[in-house]
């Protein structure tokens, strides 16, 4: 057990033991805060075009939790932004390794695989993304527009009736 001191009432000094169990515990839940906090800085620095600063902030959050699948997929954002193809994709494919449940990074990456003119491979990204996550909206938002794209209207629609757009 920890014993922390808690505080000073009427000339008593409290002194609480709590579990290092639950102090963990507590550590975690911080850290996981402090992790939402600065991926949303990076995410909004990404939005506004501050790839310099979306990239240092998804990097910290490496250097806090190493391998988190959020950050990597960040870091893969970063890339596409910036045109650098091969890291993009091998940011993606780390973050889809490091969390095999997260649908993000896989229909980002088809996205970078599409642009790039390896359809095949793209429509099976987006396949693969809404293996993981049936409602990821975005990835079958863009199946639908890359569908059409290809001239396949009826799959492009049932895809487009899904999303509601």
């Amino acid at each position: 057990m920890i014993c922390k001191m808690l505080g000073v009432v009427l000339g008593l000094t409290l002194v609480a033991c709590v579990p290092a169990k639950s102090r963990d515990m507590q550590e975690e839940v911080f850290l996981e805060q402090r992790v939402r906090e600065l991926m949303a800085v990076g995410n909004e620095s990404l939005r506004a075009g501050e790839l310099q600063e979306a990239e240092a902030t998804y990097s910290l959050v490496l250097e806090l939790v190493p391998g988190d699948p959020r950050a990597l997929d960040g870091l893969g954002a970063v890339a596409q932004r910036r045109g650098d193809v091969p890291a993009a994709k091998t940011f993606f494919i780390a973050a889809a390794r490091a969390n095999p449940k997260y649908d993000r990074p896989i229909a980002h990456l088809a996205q970078v695989v599409a642009a790039n003119g390896e359809r095949e491979a793209a429509y099976e990204l987006y396949q693969e993304a809404l293996r993981r996550n049936p409602l990821n909206y975005r990835a079958r938002s863009n199946l639908a527009v890359m569908l059409r794209e290809d001239g396949l209207e009826g799959e492009s629609q049932r895809q487009s009736i899904v999303t509601g757009k």
